[in-house]
């Protein structure tokens, strides 16, 4: 799924593909349950749907729940004082600006977020290399006020 697949009308065959993702279709899967190999897949990833589901249900389990839970956890006897005693880059939990970034995604094999590799598309996102300055100046930059 691309940004192009929300600009204009869809044609029929794209938006089964889009809906269905199913990667058997164009032979770029094969189920860990015919053939064990490093990159085979679990049955529930032949679909694009749930792919996605997968990298968000990752995402969510190995950087955002850990990073709350730190974030709420007790300071000064306060319960969810951590959120107002400590700052984000000081929780080893929440210390990964890469997840923050568009196009970031949670690999189990590198146990941090990485740039674009959701659902495998290949179709890769990195501000850097796409000199998206733009993007990284309105994430990792302060802004800068100037008086009248």
């Amino acid at each position: 799924m691309n940004a192009v697949d929300f600009s204009f009308r869809m044609r029929g065959d794209r938006l089964l593909y889009v809906l269905e993702g199913d990667c058997q279709l164009i032979n770029e899967c094969v189920f860990c349950s015919e053939s064990v190999t490093e990159d085979c897949v679990e049955p529930h990833r032949r679909y694009e749907t749930g792919r996605r589901i997968d990298d968000f249900l990752k995402f969510v389990t190995n950087y955002y729940a850990a990073c709350l839970t730190s974030l709420s956890a007790t300071a000064l006897e306060l319960p969810g004082g951590a959120l107002y005693t400590r700052h984000w880059v000081t929780i080893p939990e929440c210390n990964k600006p890469v997840c923050i970034v568009k196009g970031s995604s949670w690999s189990e094999a590198e146990n941090d977020c990485i740039f674009g590799a959701i659902a495998n598309e290949g179709d890769t996102y990195d501000p850097q290399l796409d000199a998206d300055l733009d993007y990284l100046i309105d994430s990792h930059c302060m802004p800068v006020f100037d008086a009248p």
